[in-house]
């Protein structure tokens, strides 16, 4: 998981600088205009084109640099959904494991309701037999056991 996160956020931080050298290594420095505002006689009837000269080198820097930049932000955000991709399996299992848990955990909770239900039946039948003075020796103990233990006086 922190895997994709890094991968999504270095795509990001690509998109978000696109104009940083980082992303154009080896390609030539941005394109400049030359300017015509210095040319003697007719400069200054040419200033609007070398503003419209500079506006479109600029346009043209920008494009090359998201033409640089992109490539490097696709290739980290296809490795984030990547990731993406590789989670989907383990999701599915960590679904299907905690399915059969949660199976298993309500079919001990009904054992369970079922062994209280009984010592409930039980009890009342104790609390009947205390109310009607009915009392049963235990079947494990017969009447003439002399190996009970009886409590002694302290001195």
């Amino acid at each position: 998981m922190p895997f994709l996160a890094l991968n999504a956020g270095a795509g990001i931080c690509v998109l978000s600088t696109i104009g940083d050298s980082r992303w154009s290594a080896g390609d030539p420095p941005s394109l400049t205009a030359p300017s015509f505002a210095e040319t003697p006689v007719v400069g200054e009837y040419l200033v609007p084109l070398d503003l419209s000269l500079r506006a479109v080198v600029g346009e043209v820097n920008d494009f090359l640099a998201v033409k640089h930049a992109l490539p490097i932000a696709l290739d980290f955000l296809t490795t984030s959904g990547m990731s993406i991709l590789a989670l989907f399996p383990l999701a599915i299992i960590a679904v299907i494991i905690s399915i059969f848990v949660v199976i298993r955990r309500k079919a001990d909770l009904k054992k369970y309701r079922a062994t209280v239900d009984q010592l409930q039946i039980e009890l009342e039948q104790v609390k009947l037999q205390i109310t009607d003075g009915n009392f049963a020796v235990p079947s494990c103990q017969s009447d003439g056991d002399a190996t009970e233990v009886l409590p002694r006086l302290a001195r």
